[in-house]
């Protein structure tokens, strides 16, 4: 059984490895033929597919969140922040003045009020604390997820400040992702939260801590993360490490709630689409804040 655990841990570090390439590859092709566009698509399909998974977690877990309103509002907000970047069709343009009135924040606050207003509507009232817990989990994940495409134009379009932030975004995340798996299953003796994730130790957290920091202030030294020095790129590194910590344990507390190992199954040996970037639902929208802290 150990050695299994094993082989699926490297099997879905394989897929972290995976993905930085492809968001490497995303970005070049974008930042070469569709500035914002191939990017906006990939997150907004990504965002809706982690809000399906969590739902269906959810319900799983005797948990009922309403999936058919949930979701559709969680899609409500992936159109609102994705379809204006991807041209100019009258669609776009409508989601473009919806996405200036509010924002990214303001969108996935909007959506709760309407999931609690439609909650109230139906008269939910037997686990209605639950109900409404489980819809704004959904809506947050794919809101949280959606502040990667905010990244991408953090100067307001579609730039290569943005690129490289959206690029060292992923990269610092994962790389510290694939640190605690290295040295928590070399030398991990102290668990971290056994309770809801037993393979989590504190050496492979700080392992974790230690690899995003250093990787995050060499993206600085060598003038790839935007606009950030060597210093504010690594205390980026900081900040996103922590943030994507705490998102993998919420969603190994939602996996261990529903039964389940991984969220999905769409890809082999690894999961669902949660499972990929779970360490971005709370990292993303956190190092949104940070950046817009560090502009002032």
């Amino acid at each position: 059984m150990a050695g299994a655990n094993s082989k699926a841990g490297v099997d879905r570090y394989k897929y972290g490895i995976l993905l930085i390439l492809f968001i490497a590859l995303t970005a070049y092709v974008e930042a070469q033929l569709l500035p914002g566009s191939l990017s906006s698509t990939v997150v907004g399909i990504l965002a809706f597919a982690c809000a399906a998974e969590t739902a269906a977690m959810f319900k799983a877990a005797g948990v009922e969140p309403l999936s058919k309103i949930s979701l559709g509002l969680a899609a409500a907000v992936v159109c609102a922040v994705a379809l204006p970047r991807l041209g100019q069709s009258m669609t776009t343009r409508v989601s473009f003045v919806i996405f200036r009135a509010f924002g990214t924040a303001e969108l996935g606050l909007l959506a709760f009020a309407f999931f609690a207003a439609a909650c109230v509507l139906r008269q939910k009232t037997g686990g209605a604390a639950q109900t409404l817990g489980a819809g704004a989990v959904v809506i947050l994940v794919a809101t949280g997820l959606l502040y990667m495409i905010d990244i991408r134009y953090f100067n307001g379009s579609a730039t290569l400040d943005g690129l490289e932030l959206l690029i060292f975004l992923v990269a610092v995340s994962k790389v510290g992702d694939i640190a605690a798996f290295i040295v928590g299953s070399a030398v991990g003796k102290h668990k971290l939260i056994p309770a809801v994730s037993p393979g989590k130790t504190w050496e492979g957290a700080l392992a974790s801590l230690v690899a995003a920091c250093g990787v995050a202030a060499l993206f600085g030294i060598f003038h790839f993360a935007g606009p950030l020095t060597a210093e504010t790129a690594a205390a980026g590194g900081i900040v996103i490490n922590i943030a994507a910590q705490f998102g993998d344990l919420a969603e190994s507390l939602l996996k261990r709630s529903a039964g389940v190992k991984d969220s999905g199954n769409w890809l082999p040996q690894f999961g669902g689409a949660f499972d990929l970037v779970d360490s971005l639902f709370l990292a993303a929208p956190i190092f949104h804040g940070f950046l817009r802290i560090v502009s002032l």
